[in-house]
């Protein structure tokens, strides 16, 4: 298994706790479904559902008579969104599917929705992960993606010399990084219609993508071969630039939206 997909298959107890709390379903995460009939949906599929923390959301807003299909590669992220399903009595409504051969395990023209979230960047195919996704939707159903895109990272006062070094020590950790980008051209290949491109960007001045984000991408560095003294001296700026109240950090997201004709 290629190292895009192996880091999300075992993921360390620290990392594991961090998602969870990071994932949480906060107002600002509206934006992915607030102009989503999800009422009368009868059935949404959640790919790359992590802790499961959208999937619960979609499920208590889709009301008694609807179905969420939560899949991850990550059986401990499923595991996990169980236990909060439990937690908030919901269940018998989500049906969480662990996924390693980026198939969706439902019958064709079965779901109303499938939303897709920080994932895309990590199957082995853009193009034929759309096409299942299309062949699981129903005539007029709804795929939505949000996507990053890192080559459009701003990392201050950082600057791009020193952040383009250490993402191209960690690209082997994605199989597309420019994935955002690339959603449209993907999306109108495979056949959806109605293909709308939005711009969500996320800035940071409190330092959460530090955490969530960029720890991470050092890690992934240094498994690429960059300079562990580096990443060390990488990590130190960042927090020294958080202490001093400097700290920029700008992440812009592509939202696609696509119809099922």
């Amino acid at each position: 298994m290629q190292y895009y997909r192996s880091h999300w298959v075992n993921i360390d107890s620290q990392r594991l706790a961090t998602y969870d709390q990071m994932f949480q379903w906060t107002p600002k995460h509206e934006l992915f479904i607030q102009d989503l009939r999800l009422d009368e949906y009868e059935c949404a599929v959640d790919y790359g559902c992590g802790p499961g923390w959208v999937s619960l959301e979609l499920a208590h807003r889709m009301g008694d008579g609807g179905r969420v299909v939560a899949c991850d590669i990550n059986q401990e992220f499923l595991s996990l969104g169980e236990k909060h399903a439990a937690d908030k009595g919901l269940e018998g409504r989500i049906q969480w599917s662990h996924v390693t051969d980026d198939r969706v395990p439902i019958p064709d023209n079965s779901a109303d929705l499938v939303l897709c979230k920080n994932i895309l960047e990590y199957v082995d195919s853009t193009d034929e992960m759309l096409a299942e996704f299309l062949r699981v939707l129903k005539p007029g159903g709804i795929l939505r993606m949000l996507e990053s895109d890192w080559d459009l990272l701003v990392v201050e006062p950082i600057g791009s010399e020193r952040l383009g070094e250490l993402l191209q020590y960690a690209k082997h950790a994605f199989k597309d990084p420019q994935i955002g980008r690339n959603l449209y051209g993907s999306a109108k290949r495979v056949g959806y219609t109605n293909i709308n491109v939005e711009m969500v960007p996320i800035v940071d001045t409190f330092g959460f993508l530090v955490k969530l984000t960029l720890e991470n991408f050092i890690k992934y560095a240094i498994d690429g071969g960059y300079p562990p003294e580096k990443g060390k001296q990488f990590l130190a700026d960042l927090h020294m630039s958080l202490e001093n109240e400097e700290l920029l950090i700008v992440l812009p997201l592509f939202m696609v939206t696509g119809t099922v004709p």
